[in-house]
């Protein structure tokens, strides 16, 4: 052991250890605790204690109460598929032994306690491998100081194999996670000059590299945030899927990504990953504030402008979401409006799909929802997102005309290379339609359509996709729609084809988004296409570029700066939620939830699609000609939408 550091002490509750450790006092001065009681008798500065709880949440509160007040490392010791020792303690440290239970795959009861495990654990071997490798370099470890990452030590009682584990600390913790503040305080956001590596990028040079994200602590099989990651080899494009768990919990997330290279797939699946589980919950310590609409007036936003249910939906029977009032208590988180300059309450059911106080007033997605290696990079993409969604509900709803654009004329190598390949190995037709709306972001819906009437193809597949540049923006779509056309082997069943037929007859049986694919698969919807399908090739691509001119800039928070005022001209406000968390910040992410009031919010479930209260819904189209005269609530298109 380094100097300074004069005691290792063994606190052994069970006397577990005893035995085996006693071959120790050779080494280093071994004092023997029976109690955790004892935790604050003699030890100096710097004095490492080795400790074996029990897992016991109210044991391991107790140790780390007793941490506040001792200057003393703490090593725990337990015994779980073998020996676990770590991670190191201190009395400011965060990532504790609860931490770490939680995070394990599969996760077991919390506060649970362990018996004495079998003699045969205390064979010789396994003796030799404790007090030859384990314990001496946990040690080490904790007299080297320093250590930022938490990480875990495993010895397999079977296989005499040794991990060292890193982890990430829960921010939910009981034990170690942050306090909430005392007084709940609004939090103004600043943008700041971003400098880009190219103009025609809309990234920031800052932030790790994508790289780290598929190294430990994110992607660990027992106790990683991410405890799968693989990339698909048989798609028509590189891509991958990821899964977690909710700590605590047997509830798995996938999630995906797809780019031009595996490596990039990879580590994109796991920021999906870290997107969708910030946009869960409100984390702890984020300020929250219990009220009612009426209480509160203008420091919150009228949930009336995000699109609420109509009269019909809330008299359907089972409904589950309340007729909203403005004297309904709800759970509200701040945010901040861009285009007023003000923080602004929110309510928590629209900033996370999980809220954790108040009633939920509807079924809320990800809708805006974007990972950046800054704030500014944060909200641009989440921007980006709200602009396509909105585009293709704007369309479907509208059933507005949308010009069907020659996917061949597009002077771009990838672009062509992508349509082949999907055509060469699925037989599907590609065709392309601009949706872009009045705000002026380039967006397109991709539209693949069996032709052949293949029995184990979908009839259609939709997808869409938004960018200041309209290549990428078509990249986009193409990259979803092949993710769509790898999904329908789960097509060629007769009890999806049954499924999508019942469907068709009663639209409320599509409930969740995967519904929405197995509808549109079935070959009797596609007259529902009738409004877009039909046309002939129109315009040529570089003659329309000018339609879709973006300043070019060296600066992301110009780029941010120019996409605000496209929504702002048009009435459009622009709302941020920051839900960061720990997790990400480890990386140098941050994470925001974009709410734009006014437009349509990309809903999943037939019976709760939100369109009421959204006036641009019936006037836009007509406005951009799409549409012959101005719409109502009986003109709109009956039918689910095809996203997915």
């Amino acid at each position: 052991m380094s100097e300074g550091r004069r005691h290792v002490q063994l606190i052994d509750p069970e006397r577990l250890l005893v035995g085996a450790l006693r071959h120790l006092e050779d080494r280093w001065e071994t004092h023997l605790r029976r109690s955790i009681n004892e935790i604050d008798a003699e030890p100096g500065c710097g004095d490492v204690v080795v400790a074996q709880p029990r897992w016991d949440g109210d044991q391991l509160r107790q140790l780390q109460q007793r941490l506040h007040t001792t200057p003393v490392r703490w090593l725990p010791v337990c015994f779980d598929r073998g020996i676990t020792l770590g991670p190191v303690m201190t009395a400011s440290a965060q990532g504790c032994p609860w931490c770490a239970r939680s995070r394990r795959r599969p996760a077991l009861p919390l506060g649970r306690a362990y018996t004495t495990p079998p003699e045969a654990t205390f064979s010789p071997p396994y003796l030799d491998a404790v007090l030859g490798h384990v314990l001496p370099r946990a040690l080490d470890i904790v007299a080297g100081g320093g250590y930022e990452q938490r990480s875990i030590i495993e010895l397999n009682e079977q296989t005499l194999q040794v991990h060292e584990r890193g982890f990430l600390p829960l921010p939910t913790c009981p034990l170690c996670g942050p306090a909430p503040p005392d007084h709940p305080e609004p939090r103004r956001i600043e943008l700041h000059p971003r400098r880009k590596p190219d103009a025609r990028e809309f990234r920031s040079t800052g932030g790790r590299a994508l790289d780290t994200l598929v190294e430990q602590p994110y992607v660990e099989t027992e106790i990683g945030i991410v405890s799968r990651l693989s990339s698909h080899t048989t798609g028509l494009f590189p891509a991958a899927s990821a899964v977690s768990i909710l700590p605590g919990t047997a509830t798995s997330i996938p999630s995906y990504g797809q780019a031009s290279d595996h490596r990039t797939a990879r580590a994109l699946a796991v920021l999906e990953m870290l997107e969708r589980l910030a946009g869960a919950q409100t984390r702890q310590g984020q300020p929250t504030v219990q009220g009612c609409y009426r209480e509160l007036g203008d420091d919150a936003l009228d949930p009336r402008r995000l699109g609420l249910y109509s009269e019909d939906q809330y008299g359907r029977e089972g409904f589950s979401y309340p007729w909203f009032d403005e004297d309904l208590p709800l759970g509200w988180v701040w945010g901040y409006s861009l285009g007023e300059q003000r923080p602004l309450l929110v309510p928590e059911c629209i900033a996370y799909q999980q809220p954790s106080t108040g009633v939920s007033l509807v079924r809320e997605t990800s809708n805006g929802c974007a990972v950046g290696s800054c704030l500014e990079e944060a909200i641009f993409h989440g921007l980006v997102e709200v602009a396509e969604r909105d585009a293709f509900l704007l369309t479907w709803y509208a059933r507005a005309r949308a010009e069907r654009l020659a996917l061949q004329a597009i002077p771009d190598q990838e672009v062509r290379f992508m349509t082949e390949r999907m055509l060469w190995r699925s037989g599907y037709r590609i065709q392309l339609f601009d949706i872009t709306t009045e705000i002026g972001v380039p967006s397109f819906w991709a539209l693949a359509v069996d032709e052949t009437s293949h029995p184990v193809h979908p009839a259609t597949l939709s997808s869409a996709g938004a960018h200041p540049c309209p290549r990428k923006a078509v990249k986009s779509a193409l990259r979803e729609l092949a993710g769509l056309i790898d999904w329908t082997g789960g097509w060629d069943s007769s009890r999806t084809r049954s499924r999508a037929a019942r469907m068709i007859e009663d639209p409320f049986l599509v409930a969740e988004l995967e519904d929405h694919l197995t509808l549109y698969a079935h070959p009797e919807t596609v007259d529902r296409f009738a409004f877009v399908l039909g046309q002939e090739e129109a315009g040529d691509w570089p003659a329309r570029t000018e339609a879709w001119t973006w300043p070019q800039h060296t600066d992301l928070r110009a780029d941010l700066d120019e996409l605000l005022g496209r929504f702002l001209r048009h009435d459009l406000d622009v709302i941020v939620v920051e839900q960061t968390t720990p997790e990400l910040r480890w990386a140098g992410l941050v994470c925001v939830k974009v709410i734009v009031p006014g437009a349509l919010p990309m809903t999943f479930g037939h019976a709760y699609r939100r369109t009421g209260g959204l006036p641009r819904l019936y006037s836009v189209p007509f406005w951009l000609g799409r549409c012959d005269r101005m719409l109502g609530p009986d003109d709109l298109n009956p039918h689910p939408h095809p996203f997915g």
